[in-house]
């Protein structure tokens, strides 16, 4: 019911994005990203430096950035293209800077919710305090309803975040 792509991709030190190229054509509306990623040791818990969002720029190009220009990250990427009438969302949300523990990020359409799923990724900002912002960049996702998510973390920090998401809607 899927076809799937697979690579790697670094964002080189100094830089806070890159792209990849996908060897063909997926139809976005029924396609999400999964990727994993491994900072470079020097970043030395720098959250700005090693949170990583990744979205599709276009049906064919991935897109990955971070807000931190400190050291390499190295990120292995699957692009997932359903191909058996499941459906996908794709959106984004922003956590200003002291803004509080959760964001809402509306859905364009519906979903049943016990045939969806939420895939998300995000960057966050250093703040004063550059190594201990891990609650800044730590989310949880949930269906408010079926046309909401809501995107949350643990305290109320200061940190702005930016966070990519993926409703996936399986048939």
């Amino acid at each position: 019911g899927s076809a799937v792509q697979s690579g790697t991709v670094s964002i080189a030190n100094g830089n806070t994005s890159n792209s990849a190229a996908l060897g063909s054509n997926v139809n976005l509306a029924s396609s999400f990203l999964i990727f994993n990623y491994k900072a470079a040791t020097a970043t030395v818990g720098v959250e700005s430096d090693f949170y990583v969002r990744g979205s599709y720029t276009n049906s064919s190009t991935l897109s990955f950035n971070r807000t931190g220009t400190n050291q390499a990250i190295d990120i292995s990427w699957f692009a997932i293209q359903m191909i058996d009438g499941t459906t996908v969302q794709s959106g984004s949300a922003t956590m200003a800077s002291g803004a509080g523990t959760s964001v809402n990020s509306n859905l364009s359409s519906a979903v049943n919710t016990s045939k969806s799923m939420i895939v998300f990724s995000n960057d966050t900002t250093n703040g004063s305090a550059a190594a201990q912002t891990q609650d800044s960049g730590t989310y949880t996702a949930t269906f408010n309803s079926s046309s909401q998510i809501n995107f949350s973390r643990n305290n109320d920090e200061t940190n702005s975040a930016n966070i990519n998401w993926f409703v996936v809607s399986f048939q």
